[in-house]
């Protein structure tokens, strides 16, 4: 099982190697995480000391909720793709119709993606948390890297990028289109989610759902106390919702070419 699942790590991985929008996807990815922590810490100097108001330190979880809601979607949208393209007749393989196990097939993209994603999400809070602390000494005197928010932050935005590529690699599988799946992904944590709070009981419902979990899980604070409080359990909800969407996903694949 261990050669099965490794060999086909390996063919995944020379797929999405020779796509050039694999480069292109993941250089953005981090690129845009180090952009955005960097527009934050100047908007904090300029409101301190330029208009006179502001905070007086930024707190390193603040750069990692720019770097969640931008390089971490990123990644997930990329996981997407690495479904979607084998349904295009032409461009790959159609690996769902010859592979005769499908759930080995989407567990390796989840694998080879999810790898990926986190390494490089460590390396953008790393990169960013450094050039931060050189460029705007002001508002991060106090980030160390050794300090327990930042040493959480190194772990958990990796593990977070990893989950969001299964759930990326999920809804691919399920929807079977990139339009329809990066849509939905988006409508549900750019707009659902957030706009769910002003419903009846909405701030209930919120605690439950999967991103709300997510941000919680790498340190963010919210509003709405959650069914089990904790970092721990809120990355255990967020991670049930993924495995979640990936049966879901792998049960499409099943009955279509059962």
């Amino acid at each position: 099982m261990f050669l099965m699942v490794k060999r086909q790590c390996e063919a995944e991985w020379s797929k999405l190697a020779s796509l050039r929008s694999t480069w292109a996807n993941l250089s953005l990815a981090v690129l845009v995480g180090i952009t955005a922590s960097l527009v934050m810490c100047a908007e904090a100097v300029i409101s301190r000391e330029v208009l006179g108001g502001g905070i007086r330190q930024w707190e390193p979880i603040q750069v990692a909720h720019w770097i969640r809601m931008m390089t971490c979607t990123l990644f997930s949208l990329w996981a997407v793709g690495s479904v979607t393209g084998e349904y295009r007749v032409g461009t790959m393989p159609l690996s769902y119709r010859a592979c005769q196990r499908p759930g080995l097939l989407l567990g390796a993209k989840w694998l080879v993606t999810g790898a990926i994603a986190a390494v490089l999400s460590g390396v953008t809070v790393a990169i960013s948390i450094a050039v931060d602390k050189v460029a705007f000494p002001s508002v991060t005197e106090s980030w160390s890297f050794g300090s327990s928010d930042v040493v959480h932050l190194m772990w958990s935005l990796p593990a977070y990028s990893f989950l969001v590529c299964g759930m990326g690699v999920g809804a691919g599988a399920l929807f079977r289109t990139a339009s329809a799946s990066v849509g939905i992904l988006l409508l549900w944590q750019f707009v659902l989610e957030p706009f769910s709070v002003v419903l009846p009981n909405g701030g209930k419902a919120f605690a439950f759902l999967p991103f709300s979990n997510g941000s919680v899980f790498i340190g963010e604070e919210t509003q709405f106390p959650l069914p089990i409080e904790g970092w721990h359990m809120a990355g255990v909800l967020f991670a049930v919702w993924v495995v979640a969407l990936c049966a879901g996903g792998w049960y499409r694949v099943v009955k279509r070419y059962a």
